[in-house]
């Protein structure tokens, strides 16, 4: 990630902000670093000046958090506002 001198690793949720505030929430499952640096060449590459990120060691919890953001933020850049995970067994059979 160019100028960066955090090293972030490992799953979690990060956000990309342009000059007027947060454009973009996202998450990953494996690097977050990977995924900041793929950003800097799909189609939001030049339309973010900086990004923060937060590690959740409880990866299951990731796209649920990350939904709860989009719902209540809608950031200009998402184009999903993202789905909860259905719990196992919830949809019971008659």
């Amino acid at each position: 990630i160019p100028n960066s001198k955090s090293d972030p690793k490992g799953s979690g949720i990060y956000a990309l902000y342009d000059n007027h505030g947060l454009y973009y929430v996202g998450l990953t499952d494996c690097s977050l670093r990977g995924r900041i640096q793929k950003h800097t060449q799909d189609r939001h590459k030049d339309k973010w000046e900086r990004f923060s990120w937060y590690q959740i060691p409880k990866l299951t919890l990731t796209k649920d958090i990350e939904t709860i953001l989009l719902s209540i933020i809608d950031p200009k850049g998402n184009r999903v506002k993202g789905k909860f995970k259905k719990k196992k067994g919830s949809l019971k059979k008659k």
